[in-house]
């Protein structure tokens, strides 16, 4: 059937990722790289999903799990493993095709991997641990009773009037060829800066190294900061699971524009890809 949930369409592409990055791997007899994709990464996105959908709490609660989906990632892990553990392989492709070889199997088809839908999922990963890593350090709140259980999050839209500014400078000065900055780059971010930016030079400039090694490393597409998921669209869909998770009975989605006096600072740290979140404790009587 169609894949309905955000968690099935992030597996689905992540399990076409999977395949095309390991047909690459054996093609360079890369082994090791090979078993990492196929065996550990496809594992922990299998565990993700389960939690996602809330196969993870009991053995009749894998039903929640998308049949056809669950069963394509059975067998193609296992056509993907064969050549590093076939007699596994071979037994788990025999148990879904009685009488039939894994030797005459394939290497799975897979669709074009949605880089959207795979940037969405790490970024939903990521704004749940640092909400559990926030919550866990809230103080002053011993007994169950005064820990927070709502939270008011804000996502930025668009990109702050200085990461612009910065983002141009590092464009117009990067080698795409040596990927490489000239060495006066902090002169150059900060005399681009007006008179009433200049104050956020503390911000500004950890930003500029972080995209400067970015660059590096990957290229000029480090230098594109255009998100290719819809933050709102993403948490929005996931609100449910991100209350379960977190133990809240409310969580407010705003944009970082749209505040209230109290977290105009908070909402103002926002970034695209980096919302900002403050914690609260409401009557939930």
């Amino acid at each position: 059937g169609p894949l309905q949930l955000f968690a099935d369409r992030a597996f689905a592409a992540q399990l076409n990722d999977a395949v095309e990055r390991a047909d690459v791997a054996y093609g360079q007899m890369m082994y090791r790289d090979a078993l990492k994709v196929c065996f550990f990464e496809l594992q922990y996105a299998l565990g993700s999903y389960r939690v996602a959908v809330g196969a993870d709490k009991t053995q009749a609660s894998l039903s929640k799990m998308h049949k056809d989906l669950f069963t394509r990632f059975l067998e193609t892990q296992a056509i993907m493993l064969s050549p590093i553990c076939p007699h596994t392989c071979e037994h788990i492709y025999g148990m879904m095709h009685p009488g039939e070889t894994i030797m005459n199997a394939k290497w799975p088809d897979f669709e074009p991997v949605d880089e959207g839908l795979l940037e969405g999922a790490k970024y939903l990963d990521d704004v749940m641990h640092r909400l559990r890593v926030s919550k866990q350090n809230q103080k002053g709140a011993k007994k169950d009773a005064e820990k927070p259980n709502a939270a008011r999050m804000y996502i930025c839209e668009d990109l702050p009037e200085w990461q612009k500014i910065s983002m141009s400078v590092l464009r117009e000065n990067f080698d795409a060829e040596s990927r490489t900055f000239p060495n006066d780059l902090a002169k150059l971010v900060t005399a681009a800066m007006p008179a009433e930016l200049k104050k956020k030079m503390k911000k500004i400039m950890p930003f500029v190294g972080m995209v400067r090694d970015a660059a590096k490393e990957q290229g000029e597409t480090a230098l594109d900061r255009t998100l290719r998921y819809d933050e709102k669209e993403v948490l929005t869909e996931n609100m449910e699971l991100i209350r379960e998770q977190l133990g809240l009975v409310q969580l407010d989605i705003r944009s970082a524009t749209d505040t209230g006096a109290e977290d105009v600072t908070l909402a103002g740290d926002a970034l695209p890809g980096r919302p900002t979140f403050a914690f609260h404790k409401i009557d939930s009587s």
